[in-house]
């Protein structure tokens, strides 16, 4: 099975967030154990593998030699772009909360009314 051949409704991507959230704001090994096994109960055992992959942060395992490559700059872009924002404000809030996930979730969460179309102007010039 491939990634893409899994159905949305396999495991909610929220649902994966939400585990994920758990397993951030906690450094107690019992919660985080909770949280997995929870998340692991739910998932239907044919991507339980990537579950773990994801988790590790990952796509592969480290035999297939697959490495995403997405460097910090090109996700600041990628942010920018998703959010609205520009890469300086982009920076800045990185800067100020330390993690570019963070950052992300809140600038994407205050998202600007930016679209593709929009996106493609600006990298087009117009």
């Amino acid at each position: 099975m491939q990634l893409q051949d899994i159905a949305m409704d396999d495991l909610p991507y929220k649902r994966l967030a939400e585990c994920y959230e758990v397993l951030e704001s906690t450094t107690k090994r019992k919660e985080m154990i909770e949280a997995l096994v929870s998340l692991y109960k739910e998932a239907p055992k044919g991507i339980v593998d990537k579950l773990t992959y994801l988790t590790q942060g990952k796509l592969y395992p480290d035999y297939m030699g697959i490495e995403i490559g997405v460097g910090e700059k090109l996700a600041i872009k990628a942010i920018s772009m998703a959010s609205g924002r520009n890469e300086n404000q982009v920076n800045e809030l990185y800067r100020k909360l330390g993690d570019l996930g963070s950052a992300a979730e809140e600038l994407c969460r205050k998202k600007a009314g930016f679209t593709l179309f929009r996106a493609a102007q600006c990298r087009d010039g117009i």
